[in-house]
């Protein structure tokens, strides 16, 4: 799985006063990373939500099936807001990463007497 986060500054408004700050992500996974997700139903588990710079539209969910076919990306009014939501990308992922792992082999059997 390879994870770019990129941030860049935008400037909004009639004479372009107003700064906003980009997040862009893109997510890459490898090819058994994607037949995980689909051998195993892991395309709803939600890895990270994307909150709307207009909150008539509100947040957006992004699942892990979503993840795989396109990039996405976030405005904020501010650096502060922006740097907070790439951090919680980055444990997003790490927590993606351990879920594609873990779902990757079948618990192991076990019995026991008591």
């Amino acid at each position: 799985m390879k994870v770019d986060i990129t941030h860049t500054e935008a400037k909004k408004g009639f004479f372009g006063k107003h700064r906003g700050y980009n997040v862009g992500i893109g997510i890459e996974l490898s090819e058994e990373e994607k037949s995980i997700i689909k051998n195993k139903n892991l395309g709803d588990f939600v890895a990270f939500t994307i909150p709307e710079s207009d909150p008539r539209f509100g947040p957006h969910k992004v699942t892990l099936k979503r993840m795989t076919i396109q990039s996405w990306g976030a405005h904020f009014s501010d650096t502060v807001s922006a740097q907070h939501f790439a951090e919680e990308v980055k444990d997003a992922m790490k927590t993606v990463k351990k879920f594609i792992e873990e779902s990757k082999e079948a618990p192991a059997s076990e019995s026991f007497e008591l």
